[in-house]
């Protein structure tokens, strides 16, 4: 697990130093607000669940959770390769495919583990599906709004665009395997319950 955060952490740790950052105007009143009505639902319900429900709930949300975090990825990839394809004509070719890729591979797991989750919202009766979908919700604007604390602007020298390419790889991969966690972590869980 720690290798697969860090491979992680280091996709982040490129798309941002392709990056100049500046501090953007946010709400903090906003984020505390979406902050807190996401606490309050979990440490709402978490305490009213079964043992068995526990383990489904938090399965669940931690997969949300990673879906999300990988569709935001995705999104910074998707703009940083668009960006350098603008302003690099000569490569745009190569970083247009090589995206293509990428993004086959981790639209098909996105879409797997999207369908899990909803199988898993599908399966619980402990708490209401506009409730749950709030919830999600709450996850992705929570996310949205730490993220919209900086301003990104890839760095689209040929050289950066160069790097970023050679990364997606190593990207592809690391974001594969949380998503593929996602896959797996309620029936790993159930088994271990059940042993």
């Amino acid at each position: 697990m720690f290798l697969r955060v860090t491979a992680l952490l280091s996709l982040f740790a490129i798309i941002f130093s392709m990056s100049g950052i500046a501090r953007a105007d946010t709400s903090e009143a906003l984020l505390n607000a979406q902050s807190d009505a996401l606490k309050g639902i979990v440490t709402g319900l978490v305490p009213t669940l079964t043992r068995d429900e526990a383990g489904h709930f938090i399965a669940m949300y931690k997969n949300y959770t990673m879906y999300s975090m990988v569709k935001a990825v995705s999104a910074d990839v998707e703009n940083a390769i668009d960006k350098c394809s603008g302003n690099n004509k000569s490569m745009a070719e190569d970083l247009q495919g090589r995206f293509k890729q990428w993004d086959d591979t981790i639209g098909g797991m996105m879409k797997e583990s999207l369908a899990n989750i909803n199988n898993m919202a599908i399966s619980q009766s402990y708490i209401s599906q506009a409730k749950l979908k709030t919830m999600f919700s709450l996850i992705d604007e929570v996310r949205a709004v730490n993220s919209s604390r900086f301003e990104t602007a890839p760095v689209t020298t040929p050289e950066a665009c160069e790097f970023m390419m050679s990364k997606m790889d190593e990207t592809e991969g690391s974001m594969g395997s949380f998503l593929r966690q996602s896959l797996s972590s309620y029936p790993n869980l159930l088994k271990a319950t059940q042993q």
